[in-house]
C-alpha cells in the first residue's frame, strides 16, 4: 500500500511528457493518508515528527506534513532544531519519477529531511547574518540575504520563525536535496 500510494503521489508531482498540472490537492492528499510508516514499517510514535507534522499542518504545508507523519525525526532532529521546510509549491519542481524516487527509498526521505534540517533553533534574522550554514545530512549550503530576502542554497525563506517546542521552521520555496 505504501508504494502505490507513494506512486500516487509521485504520479500527481512535476510535469511529464504529457504537460499534465500537478494537483496539489491531491499530493496533499495521498501523502496525508499514507498509513505505514518510511522507517521499518513501524507506527510513527515520535513526538518530535508529531508536533512539527501538527504545526507545517496548521500553516498550510500538506505536502511536507504528510512526510513527516510518516517518519520517525528523533533520529534527525534533536530538541533544539531548525527545520526548513518547503511549501507544497516546491514539492511540483520534481519530475513524477524524481517524486516516486524520493518518496519510495526510505533511505533517501531521510537524507533529505536531513538535509533541510539544522542542530540548533535559528530565526531568520540569524540565518541571514551567516554565509553558510552546515545541515545534518552533513552538506554545506550557501546562505545569501538582499534586505528582506533570504536565501539557504537555491530556495528563498519565504516564512519564518514558527516555533515548535524548542525548534523553529523556516517555511522555504523550494527544495534541498543533497
Amino acid at each position: 500500500m505504501l508504494v502505490s500510494s507513494l506512486a500516487l503521489v509521485g504520479a500527481g508531482c512535476g510535469s511529464d511528457d504529457d504537460g499534465a498540472s500537478v494537483d496539489l490537492a491531491e499530493v496533499a492528499d495521498v501523502a496525508d493518508s499514507v498509513a505505514d510508516s518510511l522507517v521499518d514499517g513501524a507506527e510513527v510514535v515520535d513526538s518530535t515528527s508529531t508536533d512539527l507534522a501538527e504545526t507545517l499542518r496548521a500553516n498550510g504545508l500538506e505536502s511536507v506534513a504528510g512526510i513527516v507523519d510518516q517518519v520517525d525525526l528523533s533520529s534527525v532532529l534533536g530538541d533544539d532544531y531548525t527545520f526548513f521546510a518547503p511549501n507544497d509549491e516546491a514539492f511540483t519542481t520534481l519530475s513524477a519519477d524524481e517524486t516516486a524516487d524520493l518518496l519510495t527509498n526510505p533511505d533517501r526521505i531521510l537524507d533529505v529531511l536531513r538535509n533541510h534540517a539544522l542542530a540548533e533553533p535559528m530565526t531568520s534574522s540569524e540565518l541571514a547574518e551567516m554565509d553558510t550554514v552546515r545541515t545534518e545530512a552533513g552538506n554545506e549550503l550557501a546562505v545569501t540575504s538582499d534586505g528582506d530576502v533570504v536565501r539557504i542554497g537555491d530556495a528563498t525563506v519565504v516564512s519564518s520563525d514558527l516555533e515548535v517546542g524548542g525548534g523553529s521552521v523556516l517555511v522555504i520555496d523550494g527544495l534541498l536535496l543533497p
